[in-house]
């Protein structure tokens, strides 16, 4: 009996081994639910793998697209993020909704939702509100915030010591407060 109970074992063994390693390839494509992060190599799924739930990067972690909760020293979104960001620098690539809090906020596509920071940094259309010391975006539809705010494009409101909007007709630079609607 032991020697047949053994097995079985290895036999279900081996069978689980060809089910993980047949099923592993569609597991890989979907979005990991937690993701632990040292620095890339070190963490828990690669960076060209989405996650979809909690993110922690310990260091610096990288990931293609990003949704949910995103904690860690240096958080970076190779594509779209999509919900909360709390740390030192938080880096996306490409579009980037919800709540940015950190040192340095940075985002090569269009922002939507809030940022404080001591830098907030979009190349491209932030929609709602910039808190920091240096606000800029290349179009700005809301509120800046800050001691330097800068855009191309306004539509909204600039608070701050330095306020440009270089996009103006008439005046690009304006002390205190900025607006244009």
């Amino acid at each position: 009996m032991p020697m047949e109970r053994g097995n079985q074992m290895k036999k279900l063994k081996r069978l689980f081994i060809m089910a993980a390693a047949l099923g592993w390839p569609v597991f890989a494509r979907a979005a990991a639910p937690v993701q632990v992060s040292l620095y890339p190599p070190l963490q828990i799924v690669g960076p060209s793998h989405d996650v979809a739930g909690v993110r922690l990067d310990i260091l610096y972690g990288v990931n293609e697209n990003v949704t949910g909760l995103d904690i860690g020293l240096v958080n970076q979104t190779r594509s779209t993020f999509r919900g909360l960001q709390l740390g030192a620098g938080n880096i996306t690539t490409g579009p980037a909704t919800g709540i940015q809090f950190g040192l340095a906020n940075w985002n090569q596509g269009d922002f939507l939702g809030w940022q404080n920071g001591i830098v907030n940094w979009d190349n491209g259309a932030m929609s709602g509100f910039q808190l920091g010391l240096v606000n800029h975006a290349d179009s700005v539809h809301g509120l800046q915030l800050g001691f330097y705010n800068a855009t191309n494009h306004l539509q909204g409101l600039q608070i701050g010591v330095l306020n440009f909007n270089f996009g103006s007709e008439r005046l690009k630079f304006l002390p205190i407060v900025n607006w244009a609607f």
